[in-house]
């Protein structure tokens, strides 16, 4: 049975009431193999240290030890295209936090 890395509330996040990405992650890491869990909580710990990633960054140090390929080794393109809608999310969440802080 195929998993969803981020449920459909993050591909479409609800503006109103913004739910921490890594929310929707941990509830679903019991569907993750080990490869898959060790990249995603390396982007958990990389957006709680950082705050924020660029695409780019999924292909650099610390992922690329995890996934040399890019997270397209590890994850459906399906997963990875929400991945990236993630970060989107939350690079603009941090922009507009900015602007208004």
């Amino acid at each position: 049975m195929p998993h969803a890395l981020f449920p459909a509330s993050h591909i479409r996040p609800n503006r109103s009431q913004p739910e921490c990405p890594a929310v929707g992650v941990r509830r679903l890491q019991l569907h993750l193999l080990p490869a898959q869990l060790r990249f995603v909580n390396q982007l958990i710990e990389y957006l709680a240290r950082n705050g924020t990633i660029d695409v780019a960054g999924l292909y650099e140090s610390p992922f690329s030890s995890l996934a040399p390929g890019g997270p397209e080794t590890l994850f459906p393109e399906a997963d990875v295209v929400a991945m990236i809608a993630v970060i989107h999310s939350i690079r603009e969440t941090a922009t507009t936090r900015q602007q208004t802080g």
